[in-house]
């Protein structure tokens, strides 16, 4: 017997040798099932001259979003009333089994998390985090990473909310994790294309920045191609997606680029949080000028995107001005600022 879903992924399987020493494996059966989606009776199988013929019952379960498993069973005699009363009786008890039902996403959306940020370098590794990864992707094996970057945290948090709730009528789990406080990075299957992958933000796209990734292997993953889409996300303007072709941001990590900008931001904005009088408003005078930066220097755009009067924008941008010695009318120094901000991490 052997249970896998639509894209031929092997969810459970039991193996068995006959009396005569026959030895059954119903996985390739299976994969076949889910290759052609459909049911099939009790069917014959001939296995060539002086080899017993085998027997086949596949049954198809209930759909779920795009998901939908089967389970198929090899035996060597015909199947009688009784067994294939059994057979139906035990795919509608794995199917309870293999539902997602809604009290358990967050538990598993965070259990996925883990296994990404386990598999990126964020912490420890293991047998686990990588099954759970292969979930992630397509029949062979391929994710798009994406990550999404916003100037709000409740923008970012958002955008998760309705990944999760478009992944649920799908039938799917969501794979994410943070990168950094308004950035976060989500695996799809490679399969998808772009313009699908940003539909699965549904309203919070507009308020968000989003870099889909060519399609990869999720075992080579690397935090440093998601830290170049993280950078490419944060060049962009809210509502924004680019593709893997599209951003033209890959210099920015080269070396020399890198070692240019770090200097200049630990003259320039890197002084900005010791201007705070605490962390927290040092990070809330950053954000203001990265929001205002990306919005072409409109204080009234600013004001708007982070839920505050303009006045305020107004006298945070004097005291980055004074911090940074800077002037902020210039529109060399702006573009300067824009780069430094975008990619310091």
């Amino acid at each position: 017997m052997a249970v896998t879903d639509n894209d031929g992924r092997v969810q459970g399987r039991c193996d068995r040798t006959t009396a005569d020493g026959v030895r059954l494996c119903a996985v390739d059966a299976a994969k076949n099932a889910a290759l052609n989606n459909h049911s099939s009776a009790d069917h014959r199988v001939s296995r060539g001259p002086g080899r017993p013929d085998l027997w086949r019952i596949t049954q198809r379960m209930t759909l779920q979003g795009e998901r939908v498993h089967f389970i198929t069973v090899l035996a060597d005699h015909p199947f009688t009333t009784h067994d294939r009363s059994v057979l139906k009786h035990a795919a509608g008890l794995a199917d309870i089994l293999l539902q997602r039902p809604a009290y358990l996403r967050r538990e598993r959306t965070e259990l996925n998390s883990l296994a990404l940020r386990l598999h990126l370098g964020l912490g420890g590794s293991g047998t686990s985090g990588g099954q759970i990864l292969d979930q992630a992707a397509d029949g062979d094996g391929l994710v798009r990473p994406t990550v999404v970057a916003a100037d709000r945290v409740a923008d970012l948090d958002k955008a998760r909310a309705e990944a999760d709730r478009t992944t649920a009528r799908g039938g799917r789990h969501l794979v994410t994790t943070r990168l950094e406080t308004s950035t976060a990075v989500f695996l799809f299957r490679g399969s998808r294309a772009v313009e699908d992958i940003a539909g699965t933000f549904g309203t919070a796209r507009p308020r968000v920045r989003i870099a889909v990734g060519e399609p990869v292997e999720w075992e080579k993953l690397t935090l440093e191609r998601v830290r170049r889409l993280e950078t490419a996300a944060r060049t962009l303007t809210p509502g924004s997606v680019v593709g893997p072709y599209g951003a033209g941001t890959d210099w920015l990590d080269r070396p020399a680029v890198r070692e240019a900008l770090d200097l200049r931001a630990s003259e320039t904005v890197d002084r900005i949080t010791a201007a705070g009088r605490s962390p927290e408003e040092g990070r809330e005078l950053m954000q203001t000028l990265e929001t205002w930066l990306r919005s072409g220097g409109k204080a009234a755009a600013t004001a708007e995107t982070l839920g505050v009067h303009r006045h305020t924008v107004r006298t945070r941008l004097n005291r980055i001005a004074e911090a940074c010695e800077v002037d902020l009318d210039d529109p060399v120094v702006r573009a300067e600022l824009l780069l430094v901000t975008v990619t310091r991490r």
